[in-house]
């Protein structure tokens, strides 16, 4: 998948819109949006100015970010850093990851960027299905029966006798 194609995806489902009904809006067949929503076409420049187009602010600047993004040779994406006007330049933009070591930022950045790849994005989808389970089996929720008020204060009985 693209990151076009994700940010697609999400800006039909946030719009409230068929794909049906964007398409028709731009002139596009319903087949082609789907295979765009799909990752399985390129936008051309004139079709992706259409297609943001179609959505309001911060959805349509979240198109062109991922555009511009895909366009980026994926071994190179960590040269770049895509701003988008009103964002303050001096201000770092974080990744939530500061409180973790070196080495598992770098290779949760690494991972990101190779999300837009299919076997990548399959591998960490599968690992965050595993991770809410307990290794295939669903977490159970443990229930800690409360021992009656006079129980728990009593002392263990000894040995003695």
């Amino acid at each position: 998948m693209s990151n076009l194609s994700n940010a697609l995806r999400i800006a039909v489902e946030t719009s409230g819109r068929s794909q049906q009904d964007l398409a028709d809006s731009i002139g596009m067949a319903q087949s082609q949006f789907s295979r765009y929503c799909n990752g399985r076409g390129d936008v051309s420049p004139p079709v992706l100015t259409k297609i943001v187009e179609l959505f309001a602010a911060p959805i349509s600047s979240d198109l062109l970010r991922a555009y511009l993004i895909d366009q980026c040779p994926a071994r190179l994406q960590h040269l770049v850093d895509i701003q988008l006007r009103g964002t303050r330049v001096d201000e770092p933009i974080t990744d939530g990851l500061a409180h973790l070591p070196e080495p598992t930022r770098e290779a949760l950045r690494l991972i990101g960027s190779r999300c837009n790849e299919r076997p990548v994005l399959n591998l960490v989808l599968d690992l965050a299905k595993l991770l809410r389970t307990d290794f295939g089996r669903p977490i159970p929720t443990k229930k800690i029966a409360a021992l009656p008020a006079d129980q728990s204060a009593r002392k263990p009985p000894s040995n003695r006798e």
